[in-house]
């Protein structure tokens, strides 16, 4: 059984480690059919929650990424609603390629209620995907052999391929806090990244919209460094 410690941003100190039913030796465990492959199990001086499923790898995932208050509510938006949005792969929790830095003009980078569309897959710090689109990043992990490589790199060109789009908020639900010690940032890549963003800070419990769509015949397009893979596949 792994065991890690995260403080969350009100300074409570959580114990996180995994459960398995099948391994429990105390008498006969009846557990609920969805619960049969395990869960995480987060527990304070004062309460306790429970993740039901295990992340892969979940105790050698990095704490760079802290994501805000209503961030698991905008994840399970995604979820109740891409039935609605067919072309629609994942939900990334932030995007600062192009927001939060006063970068838009047309959409108001503080307003928490604004989804906007993209070709990419827009942070790799905090994304949620659906069960259903969940075998095409499988498909897809990995997929780039040719510079640039990493893991979001392949889901965006496995994106552009099957013609599908990225949603994020124009306002941040997710922040990079790994300036010291951090697993994707130095100080210096941080102060020039990093700061100045601007992320939702207190729960947002109202709609949410989708704005700024794309024009999908732009989905047919690819870019530069997705080309050497599709010369080598021909």
């Amino acid at each position: 059984m792994a065991i890690r410690e995260l403080r969350d941003e009100s300074g409570v100190l959580w114990t996180i480690y995994d459960v398995h039913p099948s391994t429990v030796r105390h008498g006969a465990l009846q557990v609920r059919e969805e619960l049969a492959s395990g869960w995480l199990c987060f527990q304070s001086d004062a309460a306790k929650r429970r993740l039901v499923g295990i992340p892969a790898q979940w105790e050698q995932l990095e704490d760079d990424a802290l994501i805000k208050s209503d961030g698991l509510r905008l994840a399970l938006w995604f979820k109740q609603n891409s039935k609605y949005m067919p072309d629609a792969m994942l939900m990334s929790l932030c995007n600062h390629r192009a927001f939060g830095k006063g970068q838009q003009k047309q959409i108001p980078e503080d307003d928490p209620s604004i989804i906007v569309e993209s070709p990419y897959i827009t942070a790799p710090f905090a994304w949620a995907v659906d069960q259903a689109n969940w075998p095409t990043v499988e498909k897809y992990w990995g997929f780039k052999k040719f510079a640039p490589t990493a893991w979001s790199f392949s889901l965006s060109m496995g994106m552009r391929m099957s013609r599908k789009v990225g949603l994020h908020p124009a306002l941040s639900r997710c922040a990079n806090v790994g300036r010291q010690g951090g697993v994707h940032e130095t100080p210096e890549t941080f102060d020039a990244s990093q700061v100045g963003l601007i992320f939702q800070e207190s729960v947002y419990d109202g709609p949410y919209v989708v704005r700024a769509r794309l024009d999908r015949q732009d989905l047919s397009l690819y870019d530069d460094w997705m080309l050497a893979e599709l010369e080598a596949a021909r």
